[in-house]
C-alpha cells in the first residue's frame, strides 16, 4: 500500500501507520484521510518530514485531503492518540 510505504521512506522502517476516522467506516463515504504516524525519530526531525511525506504521498495517490498526526517518543498523550488507538486499524 502506498501510504505505508511513503510513510517508511520518509520516518524509517519501523513507523507504524494507523488509519482512523471515517476511512474505516464502511458506513461512511468519502471525507479526508486521517492517519496516525509513530516513529522513533525525534520530533523534529519527524515534523521536518511532515510536509515532504505529505507531497510525496498525494503524488501518489492523488490530491486527497489528508490529516496527519505525528507521534514519536517522549510525545505527550494528546486524546487524539487515543482516539486512533482506539477506533483505528494498523496498515500492514
Amino acid at each position: 500500500m502506498e501510504i505505508l510505504r511513503t510513510a517508511r521512506e520518509f520516518f524509517g522502517d519501523n513507523a507504524r501507520v494507523t488509519l482512523f476516522g471515517s476511512r474505516v467506516d464502511d458506513s461512511r463515504r468519502g471525507g479526508d484521510i486521517d492517519l496516525m504516524i509513530e516513529t522513533d525519530m525525534v520530533s523534529t526531525e519527524a515534523l521536518a518530514r511532515r510536509i515532504q511525506f505529505l507531497v510525496r504521498l498525494k503524488q501518489r495517490i492523488g490530491d486527497r485531503a489528508i490529516d496527519l498526526v505525528l507521534r514519536t517518543p517522549g510525545d505527550t498523550e494528546r486524546p487524539i492518540h487515543r482516539v486512533a488507538e482506539e477506533q483505528g486499524v494498523v496498515i500492514r
